[in-house]
């Protein structure tokens, strides 16, 4: 059997594709337990730790441009653009470096979440490259394009680097066209650990209360940290720096003693701004949503229309939630007309392809 050894590049924008990347490797994981995995990225260590059961060498540093935002759900286009500018020539010039690395290790594949440096970087070295995602740079900055041209450029510039990965999963729900040579996979999110009721009992939330788990990444100050009656019990996620309680609330740091995915499968209603893994945990855990839509940035429509079509969800607005509105949006919601049956097990489907592949 040949021994794999995987290197798997996760772009720094947002935890969203490092959440998805962990999954994959806990399905590659147990059908491999010898795998020598490298990881490269800048997300915070923290969250692949608390994610991933396998040991793995971590390298640290940016391997991917994304874009600049003005909060979590704003995009900053100038800045966005001067990244483009000052970043892309000198860290594209790092995949040969790096394809040194690799053979070093003797890494015979790179995994890619929409990373272009990974992509380079095997064919530098001459092993094949497995890209996994929703949507790439290339399809965002085309629909970014209508508010400032330059992002054409740079859409054909990552389109090209694109075309040239060997293996490609598009995970549901998808933006991108799925080309034929692509596989379509469902959605992929990371396997909950303590079931809803242990969660509840941890947290001190009564039988007779809803549980409402708000996770709104970069937004700080965000107006929902108070449950508006006994009659809900509110978790808040990522405003503070160790645990905050109160009268039928608590605020959590993003490094805490829970697991996001079983908070996320424990609560009746989850309010989020709209991420892929997010919404792939609340559709694997049957959650209710209400979800702050980002409507500069091109992946929010895709999976809006998702969300609405396949599960218990609303759009809310910040005014809806500074005013307290966001309780009789949940308790109007209903379910979608017609519901596809659509598999949840992207993440192993992944793994066994890559796993059947290397071989």
């Amino acid at each position: 059997m040949v021994k794999i050894n995987i290197a798997y590049f996760i772009t720094g924008h947002g935890f969203g594709h490092g959440t998805r990347s962990a999954a994959v490797i806990e399905q590659l994981v147990q059908l491999d337990p010898l795998i020598d995995l490298h990881i490269y990225t800048d997300l915070p260590a923290f969250l692949l730790r608390q994610s991933i059961s396998h040991p793995f060498e971590l390298h640290v540093g940016p391997v991917d441009f994304g874009l600049v935002q003005h909060s979590a759900v704003s995009v900053n286009i100038d800045q966005s653009i001067k990244q483009l500018e000052d970043r892309f020539e000198s860290l594209m010039r790092d995949h040969e470096k790096i394809a040194l690395e690799l053979k070093k290790n003797q890494i015979n594949a790179v995994v890619s979440d929409i990373s272009p440096l990974g992509i380079l970087a095997a064919q530098a070295a001459n092993i094949p490259s497995f890209l996994v995602s929703n949507f790439t740079w290339d399809w965002i900055y085309q629909g970014l394009a209508v508010l400032d041209r330059r992002f054409i450029s740079w859409a054909d510039r990552f389109g090209q680097i694109y075309e040239d990965c060997d293996f490609r999963f598009e995970c549901t729900p998808h933006c991108n066209t799925v080309a034929p040579d692509s596989l379509l996979v469902g959605p992929v999110a990371r396997q909950t650990r303590v079931s809803p009721a242990e969660i509840r009992r941890q947290l001190g939330v009564q039988a007779n209360q809803k549980l409402v788990f708000l996770t709104l990444g970069g937004w700080v100050g965000h107006p929902l940290v108070v449950a508006p009656s006994d009659d809900f019990f509110v978790v808040a996620a990522g405003q503070t720096d160790q645990e905050v309680p109160g009268e039928n609330r608590l605020q959590i740091p993003w490094e805490s003693r829970f697991f996001h995915p079983d908070l996320v499968q424990a609560a009746d209603l989850l309010i989020c701004k709209l991420g892929y893994s997010t919404v792939a945990e609340a559709y694997l855990g049957g959650t209710a949503v209400l979800y702050l839509a980002r409507h500069d940035f091109p992946e929010s429509p895709k999976l809006a229309a998702f969300v609405e079509g396949q599960m218990l969800a609303s759009e809310v607005t910040e005014e809806q939630l500074t005013s307290g509105h966001w309780v009789q949006l949940y308790r109007t919601l209903s379910q979608p007309h017609s519901l596809e049956t659509i598999p949840v097990a992207g993440a192993r489907q992944i793994a066994d392809t890559i796993i059947k592949t290397l071989q």
